[in-house]
C-alpha cells in the first residue's frame, strides 16, 4: 500500500496539495486492502467462520472505498 506518497495533504496542506494524486493514491491503497483480504480468505480455513465473516465485511469497505475513489476522480477530472 502507498504510504504518504504525498506529503502535503499528510500535513493537512489539501488547499495546495494534488487532489487527483490524492485520489489516486487512495484507490492505490484501497486496491492493497482489497489484495490482502483476497490473500486471508483463502488461507482461513472452511471452520473459521467468524473470521471469515469480519474479513469479508472489511473487505466490502474497502471495495466501497475504491468504487469512491474511482468516482470522486472522475469527477474531479470532469470539473478541470
Amino acid at each position: 500500500m502507498d504510504k504518504y506518497r504525498n506529503p502535503m495533504a499528510a500535513s493537512g496542506d489539501l488547499q495546495n496539495a494534488d487532489t487527483p494524486l490524492i485520489a489516486e493514491s487512495l484507490q492505490g491503497d484501497f486496491r492493497g486492502l482489497l489484495e490482502i483480504f483476497d490473500r486471508h480468505l483463502e488461507s482461513l480455513s472452511p471452520d473459521d467462520n467468524e473470521a471469515r465473516n469480519r474479513i469479508t465485511q472489511a473487505k466490502a469497505a474497502a471495495e466501497r472505498g475504491l468504487k469512491l475513489s474511482r468516482e470522486l476522480l472522475e469527477v474531479m477530472k470532469a470539473s478541470s
